[in-house]
Parts: C-alpha cells; sequence; structure tokens
C-alpha cells in the first residue's frame, strides 16, 4: 500500500471506530435512560456516570458537554470508579474527534491518564483496556503496545465490538491490512443496533469490497465504488 492509500485505510477504519462507539449498546442506554428518569436528589458517582452516557450518544454539543461534567462529577463523589475512568477517557477522545476541544494536546493527554487510572483500579475492565490500548497506540505511537492492550481486553470480552475495532485500527498502524480488515468485519457484525438507521450496513460492505481488500485505496475511492457499495444495500 502507498503513503496515501495507508491513510486513506486509516480513515475508513477511524469511521468505523466513530460508528460503533456512538451507537451505544441497548443494554447501557435503558439503564441510562432510567437514571435520567429517576432523578434522584443525590445522585450516587454510579448514577451519574449512567446518567451520561445517553447524553454522550446524543452527539449534540451541548449534552455532550454536559455528559463531561457529571462524569467529573462521578469521579469527585469516587474516585476509585473505574468504569467512570474510562468513559471520561472516551468522552475526551471524542472531544478532539469532533473539534470540540479547545486544546487537542491537553485532551488527548487527559485521556491517557484516565485510561491508566481505570486499567490500575480495574484490569478486568475491557473497556478501559482498549481504550488504553487505542491512546498507547494512536496518540503515543506505540502499536504494539497498543495491540497488547487490545488482546487483554478481548480475551476478558470477546464480544466487545469496540476492542475488536480498536484492535484491528492498531493492526493497520502495524501494517497487517489483511488482519485490520478481519478484525474490522468482526466488530461490524458483532454489533446489532435496533430502532435507527446507521452506517454499520454500508461500511461492512467496504470492508468485502474486493478493491478495498486489495488495499487500493485513496481519497477518490469513494467516487468510484461508492454508488456500487449502495446498490449492493437496495
Amino acid at each position: 500500500m502507498t503513503n496515501t492509500s495507508f491513510a486513506s485505510s486509516v480513515d475508513f477504519h477511524s469511521r468505523i471506530e466513530y460508528t460503533l462507539v456512538f451507537n451505544s449498546p441497548e443494554l447501557l442506554l435503558r439503564e441510562g435512560n432510567r437514571a435520567v428518569a429517576r432523578r434522584h436528589p443525590d445522585p450516587s458517582s454510579h448514577d451519574l456516570m449512567l446518567r451520561a452516557i445517553p447524553a454522550i450518544y446524543r452527539l449534540d454539543e451541548v449534552g455532550f458537554r454536559t455528559a463531561g461534567q457529571m462524569l467529573e462529577e462521578a469521579l469527585r463523589l469516587d474516585p476509585s470508579n473505574a468504569a467512570a475512568h474510562a468513559w471520561l477517557a472516551h468522552w475526551h477522545l471524542f472531544l478532539v474527534g469532533q473539534g470540540w476541544a479547545e486544546d487537542a494536546d491537553v485532551a488527548t493527554q487527559r485521556a491517557g491518564v484516565l485510561t491508566a487510572r481505570a486499567v490500575t483500579l480495574d484490569p478486568g475492565d475491557a473497556r478501559a483496556l482498549t481504550l488504553a490500548g487505542h491512546v498507547r497506540g494512536f496518540l503515543d505511537g506505540k502499536a504494539l503496545e497498543g495491540r497488547a492492550l487490545h488482546e487483554r481486553a478481548l480475551a476478558i470480552n470477546p464480544n466487545l465490538a469496540l476492542a475488536w475495532c480498536l484492535s484491528g485500527l492498531a493492526h493497520c498502524y502495524l501494517g497487517d491490512h489483511d488482519e485490520a480488515i478481519r478484525r474490522m468485519q468482526i466488530a461490524l457484525e458483532s454489533f446489532i443496533v435496533e430502532g435507527v438507521t446507521t452506517t454499520i450496513p454500508f461500511l461492512a460492505r467496504v470492508m468485502h469490497n474486493a478493491e478495498f481488500q486489495a488495499g487500493k485505496v485513496d481519497t477518490k475511492f469513494l467516487e468510484r465504488e461508492g454508488a456500487a457499495l449502495i446498490a449492493e444495500l437496495t
């Protein structure tokens, strides 16, 4: 693959990551919506974390920032809440991804600190491990170390679509195009969302596209292949 096609391939994988992350598992959303509905006057750290999750996934900047505040308060109430550390790290990564961070470097550094703390608090938290792997591989440029953390996450929870997706990115950074695609396919096929339309079926077709699998990807890929890929879905 050329540098251009490699960058394009990473971009497609990043789009898949974005899609999977912002289509939350139904159970977490239901728990979060119930926590919002309860409106307990004195919410616990866990309650605040659950309330934040639906706000993160609505992709509204005001609500998104409110979610960050709730997660910060959750950590103030219980500094040992490993899951809240992981979710707040996730929040910071997508704060940068959405272009909403005032200082992207500060936000990414905070994500790294939060994921490291989450893993220390709960070494069995698969989400925290895979997020730590993403920070290590993508932000710190240590793809091999990142891949090892993703493998630990998948050993704990082989059904975590986010871990398959982020481990695919790690393999892409390492130049293992075929394995990156295989992991992205698993991520897309294992993730089920009901009641809303997503781009998951389209991205799944991209992963099976012969040109994409051959590494023949550049900035004109969608112009060449987009219409045919959409037609396959109808």
